[in-house]
């Protein structure tokens, strides 16, 4: 997590005069080291993909944002057009119970 948020930071810093920074809506994929693992790695995205669709959709959102393409929460403010407060609330309620889902 805290490799992910200073690459972030460093491509922000890059970007400093660019408005956008072009990021992928897909996580990025590990290359499996054999069948077995693929497999398992195919359960563990198709998982996480029902838990997040069980989300409320502004917590879903909001993490997907976060996560996926890689907006800072006062980014993702604005683009929803939301409080930061309720942003940051909403990814942390969305996380717990994201990791609720995917623990049963």
């Amino acid at each position: 997590l805290v490799a992910r948020t200073r690459g972030l930071d460093r491509l922000r810093s890059r970007a400093a005069g660019n408005q956008s920074i072009p990021t992928p809506r897909t996580p990025p994929a590990e290359a499996p080291a054999n069948p077995l693992a693929e497999t398992m790695l195919s359960e563990r995205r198709a998982g996480l993909k029902n838990a997040l669709e069980k989300l409320e959709p502004l917590q879903r959102e909001a993490i997907e944002c976060s996560f996926y393409d890689g907006l800072s929460h006062g980014e993702i403010a604005e683009k929803l057009n939301k409080p930061l407060g309720t942003i940051k609330s909403s990814i942390r309620q969305g996380l717990i119970r994201l990791r609720d889902l995917v623990r049963t």
